[in-house]
């Protein structure tokens, strides 16, 4: 069983299960990862008190680390009845799968378009109408999710989205997320609709939106009504499907908050205070790891990576200790003897086959998901770890969460030449993932009827998917004297 953190007051935050899966370190089929004893290593200090959740909105889904604290309070979960999903459709057609069965609907969304040419903006429309239908077609969702999405341009309304050696796509993040207890004794960072699906008798209360996502209306992106796909074009619809997984919860809170070039990572330093001008007391909290945290392991060994931050949470006196100010805590914290398994954290994540996430179903070592740990850059918040590896996944039915991929060929060309997986674009080990994070998987997922185009180089393909060429925000560099809490 797992449970709700609550705390007397609301805390200001800086830039940045009962589950239905098995803990990390175990599964119904046995397989051992010398999980820990459970503990409470990173219960929110119990000096203030009992009051309400705590519940964080996104500021920018272009940097996933910047979230504020909301007023919440918990809510009966009210029983809807069951009733037969809304089908997907596109422009006003019900879309089919191959043989000829409706797709349920896996999205609503609420689409705000800024871009100059409003044909961008119904082109999108009928990309976001599939992705519904891809995300529909393979989980059981209690409702559709809801997404605000936006698609402006990027540089002339935002210059930090703007680079010279790179053109940013888009990004999209979970809207809320609230802290929940799980049953291995740690408070974790739960997606708000991955909370929607576990069936609580009561829960935090909702924001207005599941997943919020903006998109570059400069992008060089490729529609499904624009014929062959041009080098260089990145195909709208596999951008937006990539981000929704995001948006559902694939991703991690292991970053470093406090050096401007990261040299250790540790999961997000909640506090009530992380203004760095502040002059107030600094309590530490815990450092809290996201819903998708509580499955990586070390590789080899399968040791999950939480042992690391139980042992982080214990530095200089541990939860609830209160310090005069940021720089102390940063201090005292680079100083402790703990720290060593931050830099640890971060020698993992710069080394190649040494992170995974172990499907709550494995059976042995091989069903690990190795995450991306191989950036020549080294580690990069919001592409290392978030992702899968490179290398390992690229011309294999798990593709689609690859940090990079090239642009000028369609989607559809990945998903028929690694084996035309009935999923689609949402590969086996991706669904596994999914399915170990709470999310309920269809069994017998269906091949959604497409139309016909031909790619420039003359290759007919069916469209509908393909073409992400896009580096991902790394935009939560935080200056070397001050902590960012971040989620």
């Amino acid at each position: 069983m797992g449970g709700w953190e609550f705390h007397g007051a609301v805390p200001r935050l800086g830039q940045p299960r009962p589950s239905t899966a098995p803990a990390t370190g175990s599964s119904a089929s046995g397989l051992k990862s010398d999980a820990p004893t459970p503990d409470t290593t990173n219960t929110p200090s119990s000096s203030s008190a009992a009051g309400q959740p705590r519940c964080f909105e996104l500021v920018s889904p272009m940097n996933p680390y910047s979230r504020r604290p909301v007023p919440c309070h918990l809510e009966k979960t009210v029983k809807k009845p069951l009733a037969r999903p809304k089908n997907a459709s596109l422009n006003g057609k019900m879309l089919k799968s191959a043989a000829g069965s409706s797709v349920p609907r896996g999205l609503d969304v609420t689409l705000t378009c800024r871009a100059k040419n409003e044909e961008i903006c119904n082109k999108a429309r009928s990309s976001f109408e599939m992705a519904s239908a891809i995300i529909g077609n393979v989980l059981v969702l209690n409702e559709p999710l809801t997404v605000n999405a936006t698609i402006y341009p990027f540089c002339a309304e935002n210059s930090d989205l703007c680079s010279k050696e790179f053109q940013l796509l888009g990004g999209a993040s979970p809207a809320r997320t609230m802290l929940r207890k799980d049953d291995d004794g740690f408070y974790r960072i739960y997606p708000q609709s991955l909370v929607k699906q576990l069936n609580h008798t009561q829960h935090p209360s909702y924001g207005s939106f599941d997943i919020s996502a903006e998109f570059n209306a400069d992008g060089n992106f490729w529609f499904q009504e624009d014929g062959a796909i041009k080098k260089g074009q990145s195909d709208f619809l596999f951008v937006v499907v990539h981000e929704m997984i995001h948006g559902l919860g694939f991703t991690t809170s292991w970053a470093d908050y406090i050096n401007k070039i990261p040299s250790a990572i540790t999961p997000n330093p909640l506090s009530p205070d992380a203004d760095p001008l502040d002059t107030d007391t600094f309590r530490f909290d815990g450092f809290f790891e996201n819903a998708f945290d509580r499955h990586l392991v070390q590789v080899p060994s399968m040791v999950p990576l939480s042992n690391l931050t139980r042992v982080l949470n214990r530095f200089n006196g541990g939860i609830g200790t209160v310090y005069k100010d940021q720089i102390e805590f940063i201090n005292k914290l680079t100083q402790s003897p703990e720290y060593e398994m931050a830099a640890r954290a971060f020698n993992l994540s710069t080394t190649r086959g040494s992170l995974g996430f172990l499907p709550s179903d494995s059976v042995s070592g091989n069903d690990v998901v190795l995450m991306e740990t191989n950036l020549k850059s080294g580690f990069v918040q919001g592409s290392s770890i978030s992702h899968v590896e490179y290398q390992t996944y690229s011309n294999t039915p798990d593709f689609l969460m690859r940090y990079l991929q090239d642009p000028g060929t369609l989607l559809q060309q990945d998903i028929e030449g690694s084996g035309n997986y009935a999923g689609g674009a949402i590969g086996p080990k991706l669904i596994r993932c999914l399915q170990t994070l709470g999310y309920r998987i269809n069994k017998n997922p269906q091949r959604i009827a497409m139309y016909q185009i031909q790619s420039e180089s003359g290759a007919d393909s069916m469209t509908a998917l393909r073409g992400y060429a896009s580096w991902h925000a790394s935009l939560a560099a935080v200056a070397a004297v001050t902590l960012a809490a971040l989620l």
